[in-house]
């Protein structure tokens, strides 16, 4: 039987293969209980042939089960498949966990799309996962671009949580680890080690996945995990800035703290490198950056000099004497005071000063008899500026010029109106010279790009390039969307407009308004949900009386919630057989 054709636990029907890692492969799934799509992912059989790995891993994916983050890919169900191949029986380990629809950061990154802003939303949703996490007692271990998800919406998801720390306990060796894990260039340099680890091993991988993200390139490359690891531990990292000039400086340091070797020198929590991922991203000062110790930034080479008290002086004044910028100038030779003589006529000048003035009187002659005639020939270019293209046509021809028409956009003057003149109108010349007209098109015309479904830093972005004006930025709920996702423009995507003209946005509050469904059957109070856009997950009470399929309980509670969240719903099934 084929992985795409197997039922999992009598309840999760195998589809198409979407994905492959070091750990497992990844499946699209359904839960034909339920109804609903979800992913699966099933462990290689090299890592399961160990019962102790086995029980490490049901005792992660239960805890990470617990976990409830928007920001988090939430853990449905484990179980354990037994397969026979070959006469062999093994026993292949399975998640059940939440499907997002999008793409990998890791193919992000690949496709070069990203920006600054877009990385630094990234980071800063990666970070408030990590966050929750790390206050649960939860180290991730294996925080890297291909377990980050954005989706379609949006979204920032993590994956993987859990499986790294059973991995981890059962491999002895760095490159076993990184063969399993499938790299070790986002590893932290005690990992590399293989020290124990806390959540600063997880703020390090995460500083090494916003520096690809900046500049499209890990920090560290070797031929192998090996090599890589050794970088780690021991080569400091290039500054983002210096491979990316786009890169604000302090964002820069940011990054080089969180990439410090020493756990200490690194920040202390998720929380305090999210904050200064934000502020230096925004040209506000990292607060945080100011309380790390780590000779995080590049190291300076001096050059060793001796302590005070080994100085030798009389040797450096020695040498002070014999450097030729101190050698002492030659005594100045008094000259002696001349004989007084008496002052010569200078003739040349006189000579060349009376020509001169001759030249002078001669020209002025000229002119006074010339320009009567002179007049004649030149006219001077009238002022034909915001008049019709064709009135001021006409203007120019009667003064005695021929005229070439060129046009241009303007943002003061009318379509069809003359913008300026070459040679500018007050101009004295010849009758007859061509003079070039130039009419108005009226102002630059810019497409309104699709802004839907970017970052409101990203749409700011895109519409300041274009020389378009972010006007009114209003908030709508949305269980689709994230919070801060633009979720239209006015005016629409697509629309001509002036250069300069205001677009104003409408963006994801990234929430929604969860209403009282309690007391619905499960069937209504599902659709009623969905059609918000939120996720739904049916749990039956079995009851020996009350009313069937009606609901219970929800959790969470009737008011806002993040778009994310999964709204469970507790329903009725009556079974006689339990009074």
């Amino acid at each position: 039987m084929t992985d795409e054709s197997r039922l999992l636990g009598d309840r999760y029907r195998v589809g198409k293969l979407i994905g492959r890692g070091g750990m497992g492969d990844v499946y699209l799934g359904t839960d034909t209980r339920l109804g609903r799509t979800v992913a699966i992912k099933i462990l290689r059989s090299q890592l399961t042939e160990d019962e102790d790995f086995r029980r490490r891993f049901r005792q992660e994916a239960r805890a990470a089960a617990r976990m409830n983050h928007p920001n988090i890919v939430r853990t449905y169900d484990t179980g354990e498949d037994v397969r026979v191949e070959s006469g062999a029986e093994s026993i292949l380990p399975y998640i059940v966990m939440e499907y997002v629809e999008g793409r990998t950061v890791k193919d992000l990154i690949r496709s070069g799309s990203l920006t600054v802003s877009d990385s630094v939303r990234i980071i800063s949703d990666v970070l408030a996962a990590l966050d929750y996490a790390h206050s649960a007692g939860f180290v991730h271990r294996d925080i890297k671009p291909a377990n980050v998800m954005v989706s379609v919406s949006g979204f920032v998801k993590v994956m993987d949580f859990g499986v790294a720390k059973a991995v981890a306990d059962s491999s002895a060796t760095v490159a076993m680890t990184a063969h399993v894990l499938g790299t070790a260039t986002y590893f932290s340099p005690e990992q590399a080690k293989g020290d124990s680890v806390d959540g600063r091993s997880d703020l390090y991988s995460a500083g090494v996945m916003l520096y690809e993200m900046l500049t499209g390139v890990p920090p560290f490359q070797g031929d192998s995990p090996t090599s890589i690891a050794y970088q780690h531990v021991n080569t400091p990292p290039t500054p983002p800035i210096e491979l990316n000039p786009e890169v604000p400086e302090a964002l820069s340091q940011v990054v080089m703290a969180a990439l410090a070797k020493n756990p200490d020198n690194r920040y202390p929590t998720a929380r305090d490198f999210s904050q200064d991922v934000v502020a230096a991203a925004a040209g506000r000062t990292p607060v945080h950056l100011m309380h790390l110790s780590d000779a995080a930034a590049p190291t300076t080479v001096l050059q060793t000099q001796p302590a005070a008290g080994d100085l030798d002086f009389d040797s450096l004044l020695s040498d002070i004497a014999s450097t030729p910028n101190n050698t002492p100038a030659p005594a100045q030779e008094t000259p002696e005071p001349a004989s007084p003589t008496r002052p010569r006529v200078p003739w040349p000048l006189v000579i060349a000063a009376a020509v001169l003035t001759v030249a002078t009187l001669f020209w002025l002659i000229f002119l006074a008899v010339t320009s009567g005639r002179t007049n004649e020939y030149m006219a001077t270019i009238p002022d034909v500026t915001s008049q019709s293209s064709s009135a001021a046509q006409a203007a120019l021809e009667a003064a005695g010029f021929t005229v070439t028409v060129e046009q241009d956009t303007s943002a003061d003057i009318e379509e069809n109106l003359v913008i300026s003149t070459d040679p500018e109108a007050g101009s004295s010349v010849a009758k007859g010279s061509d003079v070039t007209m130039i009419v108005s098109l009226g102002p630059e015309q810019v497409e309104v790009p699709s802004l839907t479904g970017l970052s409101l830093d990203s749409a700011k972005e895109r519409l300041t390039q274009l020389g378009l004006t972010v006007g009114e930025v209003t908030t709508q709920d949305s269980a689709t969307y994230a919070e801060n996702i633009v979720l239209e423009s006015d005016p629409a995507g697509t629309t001509s407009i002036d250069a300069g003209s205001t677009v104003n946005l409408v963006v994801s509050s990234g929430k929604v308004t969860l209403p009282d469904v309690t007391g619905s059957s499960i069937t209504d109070a599902r659709q009623q949900l969905e059609d918000l856009g939120l996720q739904v997950l049916a749990e039956p009470v079995y009851n020996c009386s009350g009313t069937a399929d009606e609901v219970v309980r929800q959790t969470p509670t009737a008011g806002k919630i993040t778009g994310s969240t999964t709204v469970t719903l507790a329903y009725t099934v009556v079974d006689s057989g339990r009074c």
